[in-house]
């Protein structure tokens, strides 16, 4: 499938800043997106009330084109038998009008992201954020319990990239750059006067052993 990156500093995990991605999807289906795909758990309230209800509102009206991510996490309970639960992360204001998928990918033991994930039985029915864009889309194989591995086609940045601010302008791409493309939204490297500096969101893959490349979080979805 076409597809591009389009990358920012903000956090892309547990994300209450949802005025700063409220113009997205719009802009974005205005200019022809298949899909948008935010690879960003909307996890806590924003500090405006009345934004996160915009970005509802926007949500609704992208009719199920704009996918959110949702952080599945497990911990350890004390004193319990057994062991631990999971918490899933999505403000229930935007579930509620938008499809969305858990975000996290199992790592091996070396740390790598190879495999898709498989979700055993929960409490939680489980879908990951790349096979709900792949149900949108029309495109999900038919057997999601098939054991499955990750194809990274390249090295980082293969698939096309734009920085976030350059999505939003009206006048630093191309008109139609993103027509027909499902665009993920998440986060890239913070650039300091050192250099580009590894963040929290960057996985080593099966390619790393012979190119020495993390990819950011995005990129694996």
């Amino acid at each position: 499938m076409p597809s591009f990156s389009v990358t920012s500093t903000l956090p892309s995990r547990s994300g209450s800043c949802t005025f700063e991605y409220l113009p997205t999807s719009s802009r974005l289906m205005a200019r022809g997106a298949r899909a948008v795909v935010f690879d960003i758990a909307f996890a806590d309230p924003g500090p405006d009330p009345e934004k996160d209800e915009q970005l509802a509102a926007a949500l609704g009206r992208a009719a199920g084109k704009a996918v959110l991510a949702g952080s599945l996490r497990q911990f350890e309970e004390l004193g319990q038998i057994g062991g631990s639960r999971e918490e899933l992360r999505l403000l229930e204001r935007f579930a509620a009008v938008a499809p969305w998928g858990v975000v996290e990918l199992p790592k091996d033991p070396d740390g790598a992201l190879r495999r898709h994930p498989e979700y055993p039985q929960t409490q939680i029915t489980q879908t990951h954020l790349a096979w709900r864009a792949a149900e949108v889309l029309g495109v999900a194989p038919g057997d999601r319990a098939r054991y499955r591995w990750i194809n990274y086609y390249g090295p980082p940045h293969t698939i096309r990239h734009v920085y976030y601010h350059q999505a939003l302008q009206t006048n630093a791409l191309p008109p139609d750059i993103f027509s027909n493309q499902i665009v993920f939204v998440g986060r890239s490297r913070v650039i300091t006067p050192r250099g580009a500096t590894p963040g929290d969101d960057e996985y080593a893959t099966s390619l790393t052993h012979w190119t020495g490349y993390w990819h950011s979080g995005v990129e694996d979805r």
